[in-house]
């Protein structure tokens, strides 16, 4: 009697590092999550206008004007979400974290 492996679904991806920096483009694409992918990590801008926007939903900083007041926006996003860049033509938006499988 011989053996035979069995397979079912597909193979894992291995995890994926996100690292995107954008400027002078306002409210540009930088990441869309793929399918049956999802993303954990951070994004931010180096001015104190607007985070980022998510899904078409604008996120602002919450408090502060100051430089060290903008502090990193922890995210979680799935499959089809995707991530624009700030409103503003003059900052710097940035994302940073690690795509996975779902």
């Amino acid at each position: 009697m011989s053996l035979v492996a069995e397979t079912t679904g597909s193979a894992a991806s291995p995890d994926k590092t996100i690292s995107i920096v954008f400027n002078a483009i306002a409210s540009s694409v930088m990441y869309t999550v793929p399918t049956g992918r999802k993303f954990v990590g951070k994004v931010w801008t180096n001015t104190n206008n607007a985070y980022a926007i998510i899904n078409n939903n604008t996120y602002y900083y919450p408090h502060g004007q100051s430089y060290f007041d903008r502090l990193p926006l922890d995210i979680v996003l799935n499959a089809g979400d995707t991530v624009k860049s700030s409103t503003t033509t003059s900052d710097y938006s940035m994302i940073l974290g690690v795509e996975s499988d779902a």
